[in-house]
């Protein structure tokens, strides 16, 4: 058993017959399966968890039931409290036992015996008001308010009972294997969340309540139990995405719980980089900026797990402008170019779907003459403007995420495709958008604000270039639209106020792109995760912790370090015959 600490024990509530009561339950709803563990069950204690062996049919029972169950957690949290040096207290914190594995795998099946009969509740309950449109008293929502408060307590009660350190891996499995996290959010949490939604404003103040309950649970868990991490943090940017939401007078803590979301959706992003999911997620809390918006929504269709709901949100940002002139796009708190740069991919995303044309031979060449004024007005705001325009572009190159397309079939497969599928009007244009796009760029020598823009479409070069699995003509195809002699002259420019040093050619021809860089560049940690970019960062490039404002300060000596990440790739590419 544990030794020291807020380790110590929980105590041993009052046992039941925990194995014939969980039988019982599981015959009369099929919710959830039975807990089954290998432990044996202590014999000791006959008490019964509810009145009689049937499901109550009162509140007043239930109730009742529910209170002859003592908590393990208000133990545990003694436990901890005193084991914290200096807390001052003026009760006494009584001294639990220890537990054998018996008890413990006693109380954790009493814990789930009341978990399922609740959560069939919260079911039942919620499948009827999803249903019905008739209107709720104020007790009725406190006593809904009441059953999920306590299926989330249950929750509470089995995880940290199950994941205690002084518990056996058998037990600790459980969790897992039941699926208790994600049962807890769609059972407890998001699906009372709905109900309360869709009967606004009358639910409003019952809705307000319950974020801040479930908020406060899921942190608690968040603290106690570290083995669901990356659930708990998604989560927790799901209630406060919810709290924001819902918010529609004081537009100071809109914008305060919007942060918390966003912060808590980066944290896991970090953690799970691949996860397109995550990135919609940020799509969504991006608005008003549209283009940060396409950014995250192409990312998450391009990433190494595509989200393929965010074609659905992409399409709704852009569908509108599909049939609106690209010159006299207007779209509230966004800049005329970037909505006309937002309507060219509404027009690529119609062609995509109706495998056509989109004829923006006669738009680009207007937006490009746009583009070089919005990059001098916006300065160093450009850097991280220019890898969202970058990364969108090369979306486009992918099909929006379409698996059908040439580029997705040969990324995703990791096989070879024998050959592309003839001639592709909807490629043609998103790589003709892309280049001109990248030529303009290219024309601002000695620039360092689109240098970011100028990496992220090198290091999409480069990965064209290492294709194994693509047919010669695809990458022929792709190479053929870039402007080399123009990406010569930009270097070229760089050159000339320093030149090339020997370790930095060497290097490049090496193909040792991050050797010697103490820390990634802004850029990178916006590039992680795309499908595209696999193979380009090393293993443990981004394991160093740095926070959100840290990681993306732009240093005296970011321009010299991201000037030799793109010579390395120029070399690079060059010696690509």
């Amino acid at each position: 058993m544990c030794a020291n600490g807020h380790d110590k024990a929980l105590a041993l509530r009052t046992p039941c017959v925990a194995s014939t009561y969980i039988k019982k339950i599981v015959e009369d709803s099929t919710v959830c399966p039975p807990l089954k563990c290998g432990a044996s069950i202590s014999a000791a204690g006959r008490e019964k968890l509810f009145l009689d062996t049937y499901d109550p049919q009162t509140p007043e029972e239930f109730t009742e039931g529910l209170k002859r169950r003592r908590r393990p957690t208000e133990t545990l949290y003694l436990d901890i409290a005193q084991s914290i040096p200096g807390l001052n207290t003026s009760r006494s914190l009584r001294q639990t036992d220890y537990m054998s594995q018996n008890e413990f795998t006693a109380e954790i099946k009493g814990i789930y015996a009341a978990l399922v009969m609740v959560e069939a509740k919260c079911i039942k309950l919620d499948s009827a008001l999803m249903t019905s449109s008739e209107n709720l008293s104020f007790d009725q929502w406190q006593a809904l308010f009441a059953v999920h408060r306590t299926l989330l307590h249950e929750h509470l009660d089995f995880l940290s009972a199950s994941q205690h350190p002084s518990t056996s891996s058998s037990l600790r499995k459980l969790a897992t294997k039941y699926s208790m996290p994600a049962r807890m959010w769609k059972h407890g949490i998001h699906s009372f969340l709905e109900v309360l939604r869709r009967r606004l404003p009358e639910s409003l103040d019952c809705m307000l309540q319950f974020i801040y309950l479930a908020y406060q649970t899921v942190a608690l868990l968040y603290e106690t139990v570290p083995s669901f991490k990356d659930t708990w943090i998604e989560c927790l940017g799901d209630l406060a995405r919810y709290r924001m939401a819902v918010e529609e007078i004081d537009m100071r803590d809109r914008e305060i719980w919007g942060g918390v979301a966003r912060d808590w959706y980066s944290k896991t992003s970090n953690r799970n980089p691949d996860v397109g999911r995550l990135y919609h997620h940020l799509g969504i809390l991006a608005r008003p900026d549209a283009v940060q918006q396409a950014y995250y929504y192409c990312r998450a269709l391009t990433c190494v797990q595509p989200f393929g709901s965010a074609v659905e949100s992409l399409s709704s940002l852009l569908s509108a402008l599909s049939k609106v002139d690209p010159e006299r796009a207007v779209i509230p708190y966004v800049d005329g170019t970037d909505a006309m740069f937002l309507c060219l991919h509404s027009r690529l995303m119609a062609c995509e779907s109706r495998g056509c044309a989109g004829q923006l031979q006669v738009v680009v060449p207007s937006y490009c003459h746009r583009l070089d004024g919005q990059i001098r007005r916006q300065a160093l705001k450009w850097k991280d403007h220019g890898v969202f325009i970058a990364v969108t572009n090369i979306s486009a190159c992918f099909g929006y995420g379409y698996l059908d397309s040439d580029l997705s079939k040969v990324y995703r497969k990791g096989t070879t495709v024998p050959s592309i599928s003839g001639s592709s009007p909807a490629l043609d244009d998103s790589l003709y958008l892309l280049s001109s796009t990248f030529a303009l760029v290219l024309t601002r020598e000695s620039d360092f604000n689109v240098l970011p823009h100028v990496h992220t479409i090198l290091v999409f070069l480069w990965s064209i270039c290492n294709l194994v699995a693509a047919p010669a003509a695809l990458i022929t195809k792709v190479l053929e639209f870039i402007p080399w002699g123009r990406i010569v002259d930009y270097l070229n420019s760089f050159i000339r106020i320093e030149p090339i040093e020997d370790r930095v050619a060497d290097q490049g021809r090496r193909g040792s792109f991050l050797q010697g860089a103490v820390k990634p560049l802004p850029e990178d940690y916006l590039l992680r995760g795309l499908i595209w970019c696999r193979g380009y960062f090393k293993s443990g490039w981004f394991d160093e912790k740095h926070d959100e404002e840290g990681r993306l300060l732009e240093l005296p000596t970011t321009n010299k370090v991201r000037i030799d990440r793109v010579m390395r790739l120029s070399i690079c590419l060059s010696q690509v015959s």
